[in-house]
């Protein structure tokens, strides 16, 4: 009986151990990954940013990828791939088990019949071990496929790191957009009110017209309506720039510190970066290698396998008492299955198929990707250009419609029309002057290159 305490002490201990797992290890094992291809930070997390204080795009990148779930969901999947790995792994190992056994049956006459032979109740205490010699190799090539799993799961969790950067940084120019949109839209309105102002003064004077008087007034008040829905934009972008870096608010500067190059290289040298660095692309070549395992380890059915176990007994009352151990080696040879192994490999060349041909699909998307997000690039830059030269001569028509106004030689009209004119080319402008920054940004996310420590600073293309 002190054995079978002392067993059951060991095997109570074992089984305890066997449920603690260490969170923080598990975490660490994703996050070693995100961190190595991101921005870095010193900022607590979920700290916000008040008014008066810069939040720079480098900064915004980091912390969304430090503090965002989405990350940290696809980094779970990575976790699950490296236990799958473990798992396949232990299929190499032999098992060990304790199996308690206690029986008791009725009692009956059994004169003549030795007690040993007839007991009433007894208690084992077996322990069984097994181990597989030999599984027609499929344990080979799960071990393989959990491996390419893992590459997989590994490259798909950079990926959304790269989609989340890509986000941020989008919702970032989105936001100084608006509010560059913003000032433009101010300082035209202030330039409308006063002339409301100068005409209603004229037609005191009695050298104006009522209509020059109520056309201003709703080229004013259109300009403010644009001006409020600009800045409950700004809102909305800040929101949405919060909760995508992980703070509760953002009330700080934004600070466009992201100069863009005049020029990138030729689509050629582009398609081969994508190839080389995306990381998509080379999850999608690992589930096409982890596929053609999966082949193997389905044909892998088709042969024997061979297993040994043994059985010994550290209590026993059962009869024979004295017998305290047995060992058997046992063979598995397939003769007909109903075609369930056939099915088996059949449905496995399908994955395969399958995952070749996604590959297929992935590149043809990502060279489309590469070379529209070059023709956005350097359309932008264009449009930059043409728009500098629009709002020099709006600008100037304005003054001279102005001046031709206050001569009599020009309508209100007029003025009013070179007005909006102007205004509409600096908004462009303005909205066109961050449109550049946010196509390199894209340009840099379909060629691979939007993550690394450098995340957030002007990577030549």
């Amino acid at each position: 009986m002190c054995h079978f305490r002392l067993w059951s002490a060991v095997a109570a201990g074992l089984l305890a151990a066997a449920g603690c797992v260490h969170q923080e290890k598990e975490v660490a094992a994703y996050r070693a990954v995100l961190d190595g291809h991101a921005p870095t930070t010193a900022r607590p997390a979920a700290q916000p940013f008040a008014a008066g204080s810069t939040l720079t795009l480098a900064e915004a990148l980091a912390l969304a990828s430090r503090d965002h779930e989405r990350l940290a969901m696809q980094g779970e999947e990575y976790v699950q791939a490296l236990i799958d790995k473990d798992r396949a792994f232990s299929t190499f190992l032999p098992t060990v088990s304790l199996a308690p056994i206690y029986f008791q049956r009725e009692t009956f006459d059994r004169e003549g019949l030795p007690d040993s032979l007839t007991p009433f109740h007894a208690f084992d205490l077996p322990v069984a071990g097994q181990a597989n010699l030999f599984n027609g190799f499929r344990d080979v090539a799960q071990l393989k496929g959990s491996k390419r799993a893992i590459e997989q799961r590994r490259e798909l969790l950079l990926d959304a790191q790269s989609l989340l950067l890509l986000e941020v940084a989008q919702t970032y120019y989105a936001v100084l957009t608006a509010e560059r949109a913003a000032a433009v839209l101010a300082n035209s309105l202030a330039l409308e009110e006063r002339r409301v102002r100068d005409v209603g003064d004229k037609l005191a004077q009695g050298v104006a017209r009522e209509l020059d008087l109520q056309q201003a007034r709703a080229q004013a008040a259109a300009t403010r309506v644009r001006l409020t829905g600009t800045r409950r934009t700004i809102i909305a972008g800040r929101a949405t720039l919060a909760a995508l870096i992980g703070v509760p608010y953002v009330k700080a500067m934004l600070a466009d510190h992201y100069p863009t190059p005049g020029q990138v290289a030729e689509l050629a040298p582009l398609l081969a970066l994508a190839r080389q660095h995306r990381c998509d692309l080379r999850a999608a070549h690992n589930a096409v290698l982890a596929a053609r395992q999966g082949v193997d380890r389905a044909v892998g059915q088709y042969y024997p396998s061979v297993s040994v176990g043994a059985l010994g007994f550290l209590y026993k009352q059962s009869w024979p008492e004295d017998s305290q151990f047995a060992g058997l080696l046992a063979a598995h040879v397939p003769l007909f299955d109903a075609g369930r192994i056939h099915a088996d490999v059949r449905t496995a060349w399908s994955r395969y198929r399958q995952s070749v041909l996604a590959e297929a699909w992935l590149a043809k998307q990502v060279a489309a990707q590469v070379e529209i997000a070059r023709a956005d690039f350097t359309t932008s830059i264009q449009q930059v250009r043409e728009l500098r030269t629009e709002l020099a001569a709006a600008d100037s028509a304005f003054r001279i419609a102005s001046q031709s106004y206050d001569q009599g030689l020009a309508t209100n009209l007029d003025v009013l029309d070179a007005q909006d004119r102007m205004l509409s080319a600096q908004l462009q402008l303005a909205a066109e002057g961050y449109t550049t920054t946010v196509c390199y940004l894209s340009l840099l996310r379909v060629t691979g290159r939007l993550d690394g420590p450098a995340a957030g600073v002007t990577v030549p293309l």
